[in-house]
């Protein structure tokens, strides 16, 4: 009696092991047949547009901060957000936009006018992150575009304060002076209009 025992126990384990290594086999296989994207161009690609950029980018800076949005409600509770901003602002003189008449050569004096300065503000939506929410049920994107327009306000806010645009200036003065210097003009003088 104790042999048909063992045979049955023998019996049920090696269909046991023979189950398992066929599930094992399976997945396997189904992993490796499993269809993987990607992407296949062949087609040459084609130019749309070519445009002259004239701008000249002097001062960047980088931010990262905390901004805290709420939406006040009549009947449900406020919802509250804390998001992760990651975003740089970028000052920059547009070249293109100087002309003839504001370029004046007197014997070995030279005047340029140059354009106000123009800022550049972006987020970075890869690095920005929603940290937390509260009484906020659902994942609106038309409320977190308004959030992210409101962090490039305040990120050039930011910038305005910690007076970008003087950095700017001073910046095209050490990039232009010596230039002209060098080229016999012993007298360089730039005005922003």
């Amino acid at each position: 009696m104790n042999k048909p025992k063992k045979r049955t126990w023998v019996l049920v384990l090696l269909r046991l092991l023979t189950w398992v290594a066929a599930l094992a086999l399976g997945l396997v296989f189904i992993r490796n047949c499993t269809s993987h994207d990607s992407l296949l161009n062949n087609h040459p690609f084609v130019v749309e547009k070519v445009q002259s950029i004239g701008k000249l980018e002097l001062v960047k800076y980088d931010y990262n901060t905390i901004l805290q949005h709420k939406e006040i409600g009549d009947w449900l509770p406020d919802p509250l957000a804390l998001f992760l901003i990651n975003g740089q602002v970028v000052s920059s003189v547009d070249f293109s936009k100087v002309t003839n008449e504001d370029v004046i050569i007197a014997d070995s004096v030279i005047t340029i006018r140059i354009p106000q300065p123009e800022l550049l503000v972006k987020v970075d939506h890869g690095k920005s992150k929603i940290y937390e929410t509260e009484y906020r049920f659902w994942d609106d994107q038309k409320w977190i575009d308004v959030v992210l327009l409101k962090a490039e306000e305040q990120l050039k806010t930011a910038a305005l304060k910690s007076e970008i645009i003087g950095y700017t200036k001073k910046n095209i003065e050490k990039l232009l002076i010596p230039t002209f210097t060098v080229m016999g003009f012993k007298k360089v003088n730039l005005e922003f209009k």
